[in-house]
């Protein structure tokens, strides 16, 4: 078993040294292999050009869609707006254009429409519309330059073990066996010296692309910053304290309605009960009386007269 794994162990090494080898056969390989650094660099320099250029078209294409009447975007404006970004997104491609559908469609529940009036939105656009949210500060551009150097460092330490592995090779052609190293020591040393070009190479083109991509980041915020400013500036905001504002304006005035309409209810019902009851109660009373004061005087005068008859059947005798 462990001479198995032994033998698998050199066989793993001798493939590295013969992969080495076989791409450093000449010194000329690391002057190739950075030229074809440098070109990787310009074609994706050119492809982060045109794919920054095509969103930044994307994104003027949309300013020139907002409509603005009296000063702030009409509702047509934004429906139409609606339209073009559902469009966007109904080509199902993970991309910036289809991010920013998104970020527009989340954006766009936050505005309210009201049937006159400006539109009102409780939340910035630039919370949306920013290369953070919209995912172009990640994926393989931030990538690339660490790919850069990690790619110029492999290769460069794999061109030292094909130096190292020629190094018998070397000191015995430039020695001829008589001992004398040091014409075959600086000749290994040239050689080795070469393969940190690829190193360089790489460093260089980090630094390069870095630059790029700081250039074009530059030039979409710019062009974020300006989207923002015309979608705020078509729309009215409503902050917290606004909100805020606004709800205590109108619990201020329910309060004072509630207040004029408890007053005026008091005063409905104290009117019958101060004004209307007494002589609903003089009234009654009166009614009720009638009867009895009949029947009393009806009363009385028949007594009067069983009186008066009694009086004149015996007379008194003086």
């Amino acid at each position: 078993m462990l001479h198995t794994l032994l033998y698998i162990g050199e066989r793993v090494v001798y493939s590295i040294i013969d992969a080495a080898r076989y791409l450093f056969t000449t010194e000329s390989s690391p002057g190739f292999i950075s030229l074809g650094l440098v070109f990787a660099l310009v074609v994706f320099s050119i492809w982060h050009h045109l794919s920054t250029i095509r969103l930044d078209k994307f994104i003027q294409k949309t300013r020139r869609i907002l409509v603005y009447e009296d000063g702030y975007i009409t509702v047509k404006c934004l429906e139409k707006i609606d339209a073009y970004f559902e469009n966007i997104k109904s080509i199902n491609r993970k991309n910036s254009r289809c991010r920013m559908a998104v970020a527009w469609e989340e954006f766009r529940k936050t505005i309210i429409s009201p049937i006159t009036g400006p539109p009102k939105n409780t939340m910035r656009p630039v919370v949306f519309f920013q290369r953070e949210e919209l995912g172009l500060d990640r994926g393989m551009w931030r990538q690339l330059p660490a790919m850069f150097v990690s790619v110029g460092l492999f290769l460069t330490f794999l061109g030292l073990v094909a130096a190292l592995a020629e190094t018998d090779t070397i000191l015995d052609e430039d020695t001829g066996g008589s001992g004398d190293a040091k014409d075959g020591v600086q000749k290994l040393l040239e050689l080795a010296s070469t393969k940190f070009i690829m190193s360089l190479t790489g460093l260089l083109c980090s630094i390069l692309f870095t630059l790029v991509l700081r250039f074009y980041a530059r030039r979409m915020d710019e062009s974020l910053h300006d989207l923002c400013n015309d979608i705020e500036r078509g729309c009215v905001f409503l902050s917290e304290q606004n909100v805020l504002g606004e709800m205590l304006s109108q619990v201020t005035e329910q309060t004072n309605h509630l207040k004029s309409f408890s007053t005026e209810l008091v005063a409905q019902i104290a009117r019958p009960l101060r004004e209307d009851l007494p002589n609903a109660i003089r009234d009654a009373m009166q009614q009720a009386m009638v009867p009895v004061i009949e029947n009393i005087s009806q009363g009385t005068s028949k007594g009067v007269e069983t009186l008066v008859g009694s009086v004149s059947d015996n007379p008194i005798v003086a």
